[in-house]
């Protein structure tokens, strides 16, 4: 009897844990929502939308928006719409200066987001080492090791994103970093591992100002033929990037992550942003 009293017990215990929250739509006020990674290397690209309830299944997206560029507090273009939401101006930002896009459309209150894109951080070697010299003891690949060294500003608050990709045709194929053992300093630091990120993105606190070597195990698609290891097709050449980011996109690459991870979401971060355009 009291076993059974338990786990009665328990099953109330458990089912008073739900609770309905009724749905309020009547407090709900949409407002602009401005999307935009901006590099050195391209031109700006904004796409502004709006917020929506949850039931809402309608257009998110907003065409007849006026959207405003600023360098350095100064008044630079207005952006022009092309399509789906997407708004540009035909010139590349540069390193060091503060950019603003300040967006307004009818019926919303404007907005507006600041950037700064940081300087370039340089590469001071990378090597590869292969084509096995270690075997990922989570799911039994056979690892080369990518090295890639650089240093780090002292003064300033440095944060860095690591992507790897092949170049298939003239196409880019993003590497997730699940084909990269993970034991790697900086990446376990971060927290990320467990969400499944699609690149290395990292602080420099753990080298603050120091030259620093990133040492990375991952599978490369290589065959043996006799005593000649060949890579195997169709693959092309394999590109590493090392990027110097901003506070803001180190954030965003962190939210984004757990947010998709969350909501079971197979999408990869680098494939939707190639079909907008972005990269």
């Amino acid at each position: 009897m009291r076993k059974t009293a338990i786990k009665i017990f328990s099953i109330l215990l458990l089912s008073s844990c739900i609770k309905e929250i009724p749905l309020d739509e009547t407090s709900f006020s949409p407002r602009i929502v401005v999307n935009s990674i901006i590099c050195s290397d391209s031109i700006i690209k904004v796409q502004v939308s709006k917020t929506v309830m949850i039931t809402d299944t309608g257009k998110r997206i907003i065409d007849n928006a006026n959207v405003s560029l600023y360098k350095d507090g100064v008044f630079v273009n207005q952006l022009a719409n092309i399509d789906s939401g997407y708004y540009i101006f035909g010139t590349y930002p540069e390193k060091g200066k503060l950019y603003e896009i300040r967006a307004d459309a009818p019926g919303f209150n404007p907005i507006s987001a600041t950037e700064v894109i940081p300087e370039k951080t340089e590469i001071i070697s990378c090597s590869y080492r292969g084509p096995i010299t270690a075997i990922d003891p989570t799911i039994g690949d056979e690892m080369g090791d990518i090295n890639i060294a650089f240093k780090d500003n002292a003064f300033v608050k440095n944060y860095y994103e690591v992507v790897f990709y092949w170049l298939i045709n003239g196409n880019k194929e993003y590497i997730s970093i699940y084909n990269v053992y993970q034991d790697i300093p900086v990446l376990k630091n971060e927290g990320d591992i467990d969400y499944e990120p699609s690149s290395i993105f990292f602080s420099d606190e753990l080298f603050n100002g120091k030259e620093y070597s990133l040492n990375i195990k991952m599978y490369m698609p290589f065959s043996r033929s006799g005593n000649n290891w060949e890579i195997i097709e169709p693959h092309g050449k394999l590109y590493i990037i090392l990027r110097s980011i901003s506070y803001n996109y180190y954030k965003y690459r962190k939210l984004w992550t757990r947010h998709r991870h969350n909501q079971n979401q197979g999408i990869d971060f680098y494939q939707i942003y190639i079909q907008r355009g972005t990269y």
